[in-house]
């Protein structure tokens, strides 16, 4: 898959979450869907914590500390208190940061990194495949926001 591609993925992925989101409160994004599930603004953070591994990759430095990542890591418990969970706007705005980040970190990294070994330690991972995965990863969720609207009592944003 070459850079081009995945920089023209990632350029969809926030298009399709920025439409998602548009008109949507902070407060409308601690939600949590029933009968299961995690709200928008768990989606929204794990996008971003996601985005870590895609700027590691690319040997840029994550917009976001581990800490603030770790409520919307994997794993982690459903996202209920108000008091944990990020600002939708600034986490919004760090994605943007982000995507300025990653689409340089794309254009600039060599054949040879991206053939290179991933960090991950997977068997036969290269960075390539891993960048390819994680940018999978974040259209799933970004797919996931677009349900959520709706769930919400939102008109579809993407038609």
């Amino acid at each position: 898959m070459s850079t081009r591609v995945l920089s023209k993925q990632v350029y969809f992925n926030l298009g399709a979450l920025k439409m998602n989101l548009e008109g949507l409160t902070h407060e409308e994004s601690l939600v949590q869907p029933q009968p299961a599930g995690n709200c928008l603004n768990w989606i929204v953070g794990h996008i971003l914590a996601n985005r870590a591994g895609i700027l590691g990759l690319l040997v840029r430095d994550p917009v976001w500390n581990e800490q603030d990542a770790a409520p919307y890591q994997r794993g982690s418990t459903p996202l209920t208190d108000p008091e944990i969970a990020k600002n939708l706007d600034e986490m919004m705005a760090l994605l943007e940061a982000s995507q300025e980040s990653i689409l340089s970190g794309l254009s600039e990294i060599s054949e040879e990194a991206l053939q290179a070994p991933a960090p991950s330690g997977k068997e036969g991972e290269t960075a390539e495949t891993g960048l390819a995965g994680l940018v999978f990863h974040e259209a799933y969720h970004v797919g996931e926001t677009g349900i959520l609207r709706r769930l919400l009592g939102h008109e579809g944003a993407i038609r």
